[in-house]
Protein backbone atom coordinates (compact mmCIF):
# COMPACT_ATOMS: atom_id res chain seq x y z
CA UNK A 1 0.00 0.00 0.00
CA UNK A 2 1.11 3.44 -0.88
CA UNK A 3 -0.22 5.35 2.09
CA UNK A 4 1.78 5.59 4.95
CA UNK A 5 0.40 3.46 7.87
CA UNK A 6 -1.38 4.95 11.00
CA UNK A 7 1.25 2.86 13.48
CA UNK A 8 4.81 1.27 12.35
CA UNK A 9 6.48 -0.90 14.92
CA UNK A 10 9.78 -2.16 13.66
CA UNK A 11 12.32 -4.41 15.65
CA UNK A 12 10.93 -2.74 19.45
CA UNK A 13 12.88 -4.20 21.86
CA UNK A 14 12.32 -3.04 25.35
CA UNK A 15 14.80 -4.40 28.54
CA UNK A 16 14.22 -3.37 31.96
CA UNK A 17 17.03 -4.78 33.36
CA UNK A 18 18.02 -7.75 32.92
CA UNK A 19 14.18 -8.69 32.10
CA UNK A 20 13.31 -9.12 28.55
CA UNK A 21 9.75 -7.64 27.73
CA UNK A 22 9.32 -6.92 24.39
CA UNK A 23 11.53 -8.56 21.62
CA UNK A 24 11.50 -7.46 17.77
CA UNK A 25 7.88 -6.86 17.58
CA UNK A 26 6.84 -5.39 13.95
CA UNK A 27 3.18 -4.32 13.90
CA UNK A 28 2.05 -2.36 10.81
CA UNK A 29 -1.91 -1.00 11.17
CA UNK A 30 -3.20 1.09 8.10
CA UNK A 31 -6.34 3.51 8.27
CA UNK A 32 -9.71 2.08 8.54
CA UNK A 33 -7.99 -1.24 10.01
CA UNK A 34 -9.93 -2.87 13.40
CA UNK A 35 -6.52 -4.28 15.21
CA UNK A 36 -7.13 -6.28 18.96
CA UNK A 37 -4.39 -6.50 20.45
CA UNK A 38 -4.37 -9.77 22.73
CA UNK A 39 -1.80 -11.78 24.31
CA UNK A 40 -1.53 -13.18 28.10
CA UNK A 41 -0.38 -11.73 31.48
CA UNK A 42 3.44 -10.16 30.88
CA UNK A 43 3.37 -10.74 26.86
CA UNK A 44 4.40 -6.92 26.89
CA UNK A 45 1.11 -4.96 25.52
CA UNK A 46 1.16 -2.51 27.84
CA UNK A 47 4.73 -2.03 27.69
CA UNK A 48 4.63 -1.49 23.51
CA UNK A 49 1.38 1.02 23.88
CA UNK A 50 3.60 2.60 26.71
CA UNK A 51 6.62 2.65 24.25
CA UNK A 52 4.22 4.19 21.31
CA UNK A 53 3.07 7.04 23.81
CA UNK A 54 6.51 7.64 24.84
CA UNK A 55 5.80 6.92 28.15
CA UNK A 56 8.95 5.12 28.79
CA UNK A 57 11.59 4.77 26.79
CA UNK A 58 12.38 1.79 24.10
CA UNK A 59 15.94 0.34 23.98
CA UNK A 60 16.51 -0.98 20.44
CA UNK A 61 13.89 -0.07 17.16
CA UNK A 62 11.43 2.58 15.55
CA UNK A 63 7.89 3.74 16.29
CA UNK A 64 5.99 5.89 14.10
CA UNK A 65 2.94 6.88 14.69
CA UNK A 66 0.60 9.03 12.07
CA UNK A 67 4.03 9.17 10.03
CA UNK A 68 5.86 11.45 13.17
CA UNK A 69 8.49 9.68 15.45
CA UNK A 70 6.82 8.14 18.85
CA UNK A 71 10.35 10.17 20.66
CA UNK A 72 10.41 13.46 18.65
CA UNK A 73 6.79 14.08 18.21
CA UNK A 74 5.45 12.43 21.10
CA UNK A 75 3.20 15.80 22.04
CA UNK A 76 1.36 15.96 18.72
CA UNK A 77 1.14 12.33 18.61
CA UNK A 78 -1.10 12.39 22.45
CA UNK A 79 -3.07 15.31 21.43
CA UNK A 80 -4.54 12.76 18.41
CA UNK A 81 -4.17 9.31 20.03
CA UNK A 82 -6.76 9.43 22.87
CA UNK A 83 -9.49 7.85 23.79
CA UNK A 84 -12.58 9.54 24.60
CA UNK A 85 -15.21 7.73 27.03
CA UNK A 86 -18.12 9.60 25.23
CA UNK A 87 -16.92 7.49 22.23
CA UNK A 88 -16.85 4.40 23.65
CA UNK A 89 -20.68 4.93 24.90
CA UNK A 90 -22.16 5.25 21.24
CA UNK A 91 -20.70 0.88 20.87
CA UNK A 92 -21.85 -0.05 24.52
CA UNK A 93 -23.65 1.23 27.81
CA UNK A 94 -22.09 -0.61 30.26
CA UNK A 95 -18.15 -1.67 31.41
CA UNK A 96 -17.09 -4.51 32.56
CA UNK A 97 -13.59 -4.16 35.27
CA UNK A 98 -11.96 -7.77 35.40
CA UNK A 99 -9.49 -7.84 38.13
CA UNK A 100 -6.61 -11.08 38.40
CA UNK A 101 -8.92 -12.78 36.09
CA UNK A 102 -11.94 -12.29 37.72
CA UNK A 103 -15.39 -10.01 37.00
CA UNK A 104 -15.27 -7.81 39.89
CA UNK A 105 -18.17 -5.16 38.62
CA UNK A 106 -19.79 -4.20 36.11
CA UNK A 107 -21.09 -0.82 35.89
CA UNK A 108 -22.80 1.83 33.29
CA UNK A 109 -20.75 4.31 31.19
CA UNK A 110 -22.08 7.55 33.00
CA UNK A 111 -21.46 6.00 36.83
CA UNK A 112 -17.84 5.74 35.77
CA UNK A 113 -17.64 9.26 34.07
CA UNK A 114 -19.01 10.88 38.02
CA UNK A 115 -16.00 8.71 39.36
CA UNK A 116 -12.49 10.47 38.64
CA UNK A 117 -10.84 8.78 41.45
CA UNK A 118 -7.41 6.96 41.05
CA UNK A 119 -6.07 4.16 41.89
CA UNK A 120 -2.51 4.57 43.94
CA UNK A 121 -0.69 2.22 45.40
CA UNK A 122 2.31 2.71 47.92
CA UNK A 123 4.71 0.22 48.90
CA UNK A 124 6.25 0.75 52.32
CA UNK A 125 9.50 -1.45 54.02
CA UNK A 126 7.87 -1.84 57.00
CA UNK A 127 4.07 -2.31 58.26
CA UNK A 128 1.75 0.74 58.59
CA UNK A 129 -1.60 1.09 59.72
CA UNK A 130 -4.17 1.87 57.23
CA UNK A 131 -6.44 4.58 59.87
CA UNK A 132 -2.95 6.62 59.01
CA UNK A 133 -4.19 7.02 55.65
CA UNK A 134 -7.66 8.24 56.57
CA UNK A 135 -7.68 11.55 55.25
CA UNK A 136 -10.13 14.12 52.78
CA UNK A 137 -9.83 12.81 48.87
CA UNK A 138 -8.90 9.22 49.71
CA UNK A 139 -11.07 6.11 50.17
CA UNK A 140 -11.53 2.44 49.48
CA UNK A 141 -8.15 1.91 51.39
CA UNK A 142 -7.14 -1.68 51.31
CA UNK A 143 -4.10 -3.69 52.99
CA UNK A 144 -1.78 -6.12 51.66
CA UNK A 145 0.79 -6.95 54.05
CA UNK A 146 2.85 -3.75 53.08
CA UNK A 147 1.34 -2.52 50.31
CA UNK A 148 -1.55 -0.38 50.46
CA UNK A 149 -4.31 0.77 47.50
CA UNK A 150 -6.70 3.47 47.81
CA UNK A 151 -8.66 5.29 45.57
CA UNK A 152 -7.78 9.36 45.16
CA UNK A 153 -10.76 11.57 44.41
CA UNK A 154 -8.46 14.80 44.58
CA UNK A 155 -5.66 16.14 42.81
CA UNK A 156 -3.29 13.58 43.34
CA UNK A 157 -0.07 15.23 43.70
CA UNK A 158 -1.58 17.29 46.71
CA UNK A 159 -3.20 13.70 48.34
CA UNK A 160 0.40 12.76 47.86
CA UNK A 161 2.06 16.00 49.62
CA UNK A 162 -0.27 15.34 52.58
CA UNK A 163 0.70 11.57 53.19
CA UNK A 164 3.76 12.70 53.00
CA UNK A 165 3.82 15.96 55.57
CA UNK A 166 1.73 13.50 57.85
CA UNK A 167 4.44 10.67 58.08
CA UNK A 168 7.27 13.53 58.37
CA UNK A 169 5.16 15.03 61.32
CA UNK A 170 5.42 11.78 62.81
CA UNK A 171 8.68 11.22 62.40
CA UNK A 172 9.85 14.86 63.69
CA UNK A 173 7.72 14.09 66.96
CA UNK A 174 9.32 10.92 67.53
CA UNK A 175 12.97 12.42 66.99
CA UNK A 176 12.04 14.97 69.57
CA UNK A 177 10.75 12.60 71.89
CA UNK A 178 13.82 10.48 71.47
CA UNK A 179 15.43 13.80 72.79
CA UNK A 180 12.96 14.11 75.69
CA UNK A 181 13.66 11.04 76.71
CA UNK A 182 17.09 10.81 76.56
CA UNK A 183 16.70 7.77 74.11
CA UNK A 184 20.73 7.74 72.46
CA UNK A 185 20.11 5.03 69.20
CA UNK A 186 16.78 4.97 66.90
CA UNK A 187 17.04 1.46 67.59
CA UNK A 188 15.91 2.19 71.23
CA UNK A 189 13.61 4.71 70.16
CA UNK A 190 11.50 2.06 68.32
CA UNK A 191 11.44 -0.73 71.05
CA UNK A 192 10.39 2.49 73.60
CA UNK A 193 7.48 3.14 71.14
CA UNK A 194 6.83 -0.48 71.05
CA UNK A 195 6.74 -0.99 74.17
CA UNK A 196 4.98 2.37 75.50
CA UNK A 197 1.31 3.31 74.65
CA UNK A 198 2.24 6.71 76.16
CA UNK A 199 5.00 7.33 73.39
CA UNK A 200 2.83 6.03 70.41
CA UNK A 201 0.21 8.46 71.55
CA UNK A 202 2.66 11.24 71.85
CA UNK A 203 4.15 10.65 68.21
CA UNK A 204 0.71 10.59 66.87
CA UNK A 205 1.16 7.17 66.39
CA UNK A 206 -2.18 5.05 65.78
CA UNK A 207 -2.66 1.63 66.46
CA UNK A 208 -0.02 -1.23 67.81
CA UNK A 209 1.99 -0.81 64.85
CA UNK A 210 5.21 1.63 64.99
CA UNK A 211 7.89 1.95 62.25
CA UNK A 212 11.07 -0.09 62.09
CA UNK A 213 14.46 1.61 62.96
CA UNK A 214 15.19 1.85 58.96
CA UNK A 215 12.51 4.28 58.70
CA UNK A 216 13.81 6.83 61.21
CA UNK A 217 17.08 5.91 59.43
CA UNK A 218 16.31 6.62 55.80
CA UNK A 219 14.22 9.87 56.96
CA UNK A 220 16.94 11.47 58.86
CA UNK A 221 19.12 10.48 55.57
CA UNK A 222 17.37 11.85 53.03
CA UNK A 223 15.36 14.99 54.93
CA UNK A 224 17.58 18.24 54.32
CA UNK A 225 18.22 20.21 57.04
CA UNK A 226 15.68 22.81 55.80
CA UNK A 227 12.59 20.25 56.74
CA UNK A 228 13.81 20.35 60.87
CA UNK A 229 15.37 23.81 60.69
CA UNK A 230 11.63 25.14 59.54
CA UNK A 231 10.22 23.54 62.83
CA UNK A 232 12.76 25.40 64.81
CA UNK A 233 11.51 28.13 63.07
CA UNK A 234 7.95 28.04 63.39
CA UNK A 235 8.25 27.57 67.20
CA UNK A 236 10.53 30.36 67.42
CA UNK A 237 7.94 32.66 65.63
CA UNK A 238 5.21 31.39 67.96
CA UNK A 239 6.97 32.02 70.58
CA UNK A 240 7.71 35.80 69.58
CA UNK A 241 4.21 36.04 69.01
CA UNK A 242 3.51 34.90 72.91
CA UNK A 243 5.59 37.67 74.01
CA UNK A 244 7.63 34.74 75.79
CA UNK A 245 11.46 35.85 73.85
CA UNK A 246 11.79 39.87 75.82
CA UNK A 247 8.66 41.53 74.91
CA UNK A 248 10.67 45.03 74.86
CA UNK A 249 11.52 46.70 71.90
CA UNK A 250 15.13 46.74 72.64
CA UNK A 251 16.91 42.97 73.11
CA UNK A 252 19.97 41.85 74.71
CA UNK A 253 21.87 39.06 73.03
CA UNK A 254 23.95 36.64 74.16
CA UNK A 255 26.70 34.68 71.86
CA UNK A 256 28.53 31.48 72.79
CA UNK A 257 29.23 28.59 70.95
CA UNK A 258 28.53 24.23 72.24
CA UNK A 259 31.06 22.04 71.31
CA UNK A 260 30.08 18.40 70.22
CA UNK A 261 32.77 15.80 69.60
CA UNK A 262 32.42 14.31 66.13
CA UNK A 263 30.96 10.98 66.18
CA UNK A 264 32.85 7.33 65.19
CA UNK A 265 32.76 4.00 65.15
CA UNK A 266 36.39 3.54 64.28
CA UNK A 267 38.74 2.90 66.84
CA UNK A 268 39.27 5.38 69.83
CA UNK A 269 39.59 8.77 68.43
CA UNK A 270 36.37 10.30 67.65
CA UNK A 271 35.54 11.75 64.21
CA UNK A 272 37.91 9.66 62.37
CA UNK A 273 35.27 8.79 59.67
CA UNK A 274 33.34 12.11 60.13
CA UNK A 275 34.54 13.71 57.18
CA UNK A 276 33.12 17.26 57.26
CA UNK A 277 34.73 17.74 60.84
CA UNK A 278 38.34 17.29 59.44
CA UNK A 279 38.90 21.18 58.54
CA UNK A 280 42.15 22.53 58.83
CA UNK A 281 45.43 21.71 60.56
CA UNK A 282 44.19 18.35 63.19
CA UNK A 283 48.33 17.29 64.47
CA UNK A 284 48.00 19.72 67.96
CA UNK A 285 47.19 17.09 70.75
CA UNK A 286 44.75 19.50 72.34
CA UNK A 287 42.91 19.41 68.66
CA UNK A 288 39.97 17.60 69.14
CA UNK A 289 37.55 16.65 65.80
CA UNK A 290 33.78 17.70 66.29
CA UNK A 291 31.46 20.34 65.60
CA UNK A 292 30.46 23.79 67.41
CA UNK A 293 26.62 25.53 66.73
CA UNK A 294 27.59 29.14 67.34
CA UNK A 295 24.25 30.68 69.15
CA UNK A 296 22.43 34.03 69.77
CA UNK A 297 20.17 33.64 72.45
CA UNK A 298 17.93 36.20 74.32
CA UNK A 299 18.15 37.02 78.15
CA UNK A 300 15.15 34.58 78.35
CA UNK A 301 17.71 31.39 77.33
CA UNK A 302 15.94 30.67 73.95
CA UNK A 303 18.38 30.61 70.99
CA UNK A 304 17.13 33.39 68.32
CA UNK A 305 19.63 31.66 65.72
CA UNK A 306 22.29 29.39 64.80
CA UNK A 307 24.78 28.02 62.81
CA UNK A 308 26.68 24.77 62.45
CA UNK A 309 30.26 24.71 61.62
CA UNK A 310 33.26 22.66 62.18
CA UNK A 311 34.91 23.18 65.33
CA UNK A 312 38.44 24.74 64.49
CA UNK A 313 36.54 27.40 62.16
CA UNK A 314 37.28 30.79 64.19
CA UNK A 315 34.44 31.99 66.48
CA UNK A 316 35.04 35.28 65.41
CA UNK A 317 34.35 35.02 61.78
CA UNK A 318 30.71 33.73 62.64
CA UNK A 319 29.56 36.81 64.95
CA UNK A 320 28.78 38.97 61.10
CA UNK A 321 26.53 36.34 59.98
CA UNK A 322 25.12 35.78 63.22
CA UNK A 323 24.16 39.12 64.21
CA UNK A 324 22.81 39.55 60.42
CA UNK A 325 20.52 36.55 60.76
CA UNK A 326 19.25 37.88 64.17
CA UNK A 327 19.02 41.68 63.63
CA UNK A 328 16.96 40.63 60.44
CA UNK A 329 14.24 38.04 62.80
CA UNK A 330 14.48 40.62 65.71
CA UNK A 331 13.41 43.25 63.05
CA UNK A 332 10.05 41.42 61.44
CA UNK A 333 9.06 41.84 65.14
CA UNK A 334 9.74 45.72 65.30
CA UNK A 335 12.78 44.85 67.73
CA UNK A 336 16.43 45.53 67.74
CA UNK A 337 19.35 44.62 68.79
CA UNK A 338 21.60 47.10 72.22
CA UNK A 339 24.00 44.66 73.54
CA UNK A 340 25.58 41.38 72.35
CA UNK A 341 27.56 39.59 75.81
CA UNK A 342 29.73 36.97 74.73
CA UNK A 343 32.85 35.72 76.31
CA UNK A 344 36.66 36.95 76.14
CA UNK A 345 37.52 34.32 72.81
CA UNK A 346 35.43 36.94 70.97
CA UNK A 347 37.33 40.11 71.66
CA UNK A 348 38.80 41.75 68.91
CA UNK A 349 38.76 45.55 67.59
CA UNK A 350 37.48 43.72 64.02
CA UNK A 351 34.44 42.20 66.36
CA UNK A 352 33.86 45.01 68.50
CA UNK A 353 33.26 46.95 64.89
CA UNK A 354 31.12 44.50 63.38
CA UNK A 355 29.00 44.58 66.30
CA UNK A 356 28.36 48.70 66.32
CA UNK A 357 28.01 48.40 62.59
CA UNK A 358 24.54 46.77 63.49
CA UNK A 359 23.91 49.10 65.94
CA UNK A 360 24.14 47.61 69.10
CA UNK A 361 27.24 47.82 72.18
CA UNK A 362 29.57 44.60 72.68
CA UNK A 363 29.99 43.71 76.21
CA UNK A 364 32.94 40.99 76.42
CA UNK A 365 35.88 40.95 78.78
CA UNK A 366 39.42 41.73 77.92
CA UNK A 367 42.29 38.89 78.15
CA UNK A 368 44.39 39.35 81.29
CA UNK A 369 47.22 40.25 79.42
CA UNK A 370 45.88 42.95 76.88
CA UNK A 371 47.86 46.54 77.77
CA UNK A 372 45.23 48.81 76.05
CA UNK A 373 41.71 47.28 76.28
CA UNK A 374 39.06 48.26 74.25
CA UNK A 375 36.86 47.48 77.59
CA UNK A 376 36.48 48.10 81.12
CA UNK A 377 35.48 44.59 81.52
CA UNK A 378 37.79 41.42 82.63
CA UNK A 379 37.36 37.96 84.56
CA UNK A 380 40.41 37.08 87.15
CA UNK A 381 41.55 34.08 87.57
CA UNK A 382 39.44 33.10 90.29
CA UNK A 383 36.58 33.96 87.10
CA UNK A 384 35.37 37.29 89.27
CA UNK A 385 33.94 39.78 87.00
CA UNK A 386 35.91 42.91 87.40
CA UNK A 387 35.22 46.70 85.77
CA UNK A 388 32.69 48.84 85.09
CA UNK A 389 29.40 47.94 87.65
CA UNK A 390 26.83 48.54 84.81
CA UNK A 391 29.31 46.33 81.95
CA UNK A 392 29.82 43.60 85.06
CA UNK A 393 25.83 43.52 86.18
CA UNK A 394 25.30 42.63 82.29
CA UNK A 395 27.83 39.97 81.94
CA UNK A 396 26.72 38.58 85.08
CA UNK A 397 23.19 38.08 83.60
CA UNK A 398 24.64 36.62 80.82
CA UNK A 399 26.22 33.92 82.91
CA UNK A 400 22.92 33.37 84.53
CA UNK A 401 21.23 32.79 80.82
CA UNK A 402 24.22 30.82 79.86
CA UNK A 403 23.50 28.18 83.44
CA UNK A 404 20.01 27.95 82.17
CA UNK A 405 20.52 27.49 78.57
CA UNK A 406 23.70 24.86 79.20
CA UNK A 407 21.07 22.84 81.79
CA UNK A 408 18.78 22.51 78.83
CA UNK A 409 21.20 21.45 76.04
CA UNK A 410 22.32 18.86 78.67
CA UNK A 411 19.04 17.23 79.48
CA UNK A 412 18.22 16.86 75.88
CA UNK A 413 22.19 15.61 75.09
CA UNK A 414 22.98 18.05 72.59
CA UNK A 415 26.92 17.23 73.12
CA UNK A 416 26.12 13.43 72.78
CA UNK A 417 26.56 13.48 68.91
CA UNK A 418 25.18 9.71 67.45
CA UNK A 419 25.57 11.57 63.60
CA UNK A 420 27.84 12.02 60.84
CA UNK A 421 27.90 14.72 57.96
CA UNK A 422 27.05 18.63 58.30
CA UNK A 423 23.50 17.70 57.20
CA UNK A 424 22.79 15.53 60.04
CA UNK A 425 24.64 17.63 62.59
CA UNK A 426 22.01 20.51 61.50
CA UNK A 427 19.34 18.36 61.70
CA UNK A 428 20.42 17.04 65.29
CA UNK A 429 20.75 21.09 66.60
CA UNK A 430 17.54 21.84 65.24
CA UNK A 431 15.72 19.20 67.25
CA UNK A 432 17.43 20.28 70.57
CA UNK A 433 16.24 24.12 70.02
CA UNK A 434 13.18 23.39 68.69
CA UNK A 435 12.58 20.98 72.04
CA UNK A 436 13.72 23.74 74.12
CA UNK A 437 10.95 26.02 72.44
CA UNK A 438 8.08 23.34 72.70
CA UNK A 439 8.61 23.36 76.38
CA UNK A 440 8.69 27.04 76.65
CA UNK A 441 5.78 27.68 74.98
CA UNK A 442 4.04 24.98 76.83
CA UNK A 443 5.27 26.21 80.34
CA UNK A 444 3.45 29.18 79.12
CA UNK A 445 0.18 27.78 77.82
CA UNK A 446 0.23 25.73 81.46
CA UNK A 447 0.28 29.37 83.39
CA UNK A 448 3.66 27.93 84.67
CA UNK A 449 6.14 30.66 82.88
CA UNK A 450 8.66 29.66 85.52
CA UNK A 451 9.18 26.17 84.07
CA UNK A 452 9.91 27.89 80.67
CA UNK A 453 13.83 26.71 81.03
CA UNK A 454 13.40 23.61 82.76
CA UNK A 455 13.64 20.60 80.54
CA UNK A 456 13.50 18.11 83.56
CA UNK A 457 9.85 19.05 84.02
CA UNK A 458 8.70 17.79 80.73
CA UNK A 459 10.81 14.48 80.59
CA UNK A 460 11.04 11.21 82.23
Amino acid sequence: MGKVPVIEIKNLTKMYGSHLAVKDLNLTVHKGEIMGFLGPNGAGKTTTIRCCLDLISKTAGTITIFGLDSHKDAVAIRKRARCVLSEVETVCDRVAIIKKGQLKMVEKIHALQEKTGKVLEVEFADPVDPKEFKIKGVNDIQQENNRLTMIVHENLNSVIQTLSNQLATQARLALMFMRFEAVPSVRKLCRRLERRRYAREICEFSGERTPDHTTFSRFITRAKPKTIEGLFKELRDQAFRMGIIDPEEVVKLSMDSTFMKAYSRRGRKGGISDRGAKVGKTERRSYQLGWRAHTMASMSALPITYIVRAANVNDKDLVKPLLKQASHTLKRYKKCVSQVIADSQYYSAEVFKTIRGFGAEPVIPHPLNVKEPLINLYVTKRFKVKGDPGLVELYRLKMAVERAFKAGKHELMMENLRWRGVAKVRIHVALCYSCIYAVAITAHKIGRPELANSIATFTY
